[in-house]
């Protein structure tokens, strides 16, 4: 069976596909696959964090798509069944063979609610599927990260320290690059490379010729 070369994440909001999986869909970008980021929300700022939607999205090698909707908004002020409408379609155009999203243990609700409907959105598709560690390591979480799979980004790691420094309405000074390396670099120091990000592998489809 022929398997596509796309690659699609979809996100709570404009900064969370580089800071959870940038580097990632950076490799991905650069081993020629077609990426693509779906964006939920905008909740503040809406011109100023479309165009660094846009910007951080280029500087990774994928292509950004935020939800159609007037002003602000945050995920919550869409109904459930909206969202999981708006994640159908792009599934339906695009065809992903990986996608990626947060992890629906996520101590924000934003992320947990991306995450259930992209589960949803996927009940008719088959797609690997993977669930990026929370973005905000300090937070308390009910339940540890189901950590199972690392994805070597050390070639791809300045794009993605890059792609955040896009957001420039979003910067915390320069600790936040320092807290994105040390996580990295302990996820590389455990899989065997100089940086890597990891994921709760939730299904792969594993094929053998």
């Amino acid at each position: 069976m022929a398997v596509s070369s796309v690659a699609l994440a979809f996100t709570a909001h404009p900064d969370d596909a580089e800071i959870g999986m940038g580097g990632t869909l950076a490799v991905l970008a650069a081993a020629g696959w077609e990426v693509h980021v779906v964006v939920a929300s905008v909740p503040d700022h809406r011109e100023r964090r479309l165009s660094e939607v846009t910007a951080g999205a280029a500087a990774l090698g994928a292509k950004a798509h935020v939800l159609d909707r007037p002003g602000t908004w945050q995920v919550e002020d869409l109904p459930a069944y909206a969202l999981v409408r708006e994640f159908d379609s792009y599934v339906r155009e695009l065809r992903p063979a990986k996608v990626f999203t947060h992890w629906h243990g996520d101590t924000h609700r934003d992320h947990v609610l991306v995450a259930q409907a992209t589960v949803s959105a996927l009940r008719g598709h088959t797609a690997d599927l993977f669930m990026a560690e929370q973005a905000n390591q300090y937070a308390a979480s009910v339940a540890p990260f189901p950590l199972n799979t690392y994805v070597d980004v050390s070639e791809q790691f300045a794009r993605k320290l890059e792609a955040v420094g896009c957001h420039t309405s979003q910067s915390a000074g320069a600790k936040y690059a320092e807290h994105l390396r040390a996580r990295a670099r302990y996820h590389g120091d455990r899989s065997g490379c100089a940086f890597a990000e990891a994921f709760s592998c939730v299904v792969q489809r594993l094929e053998f010729s």
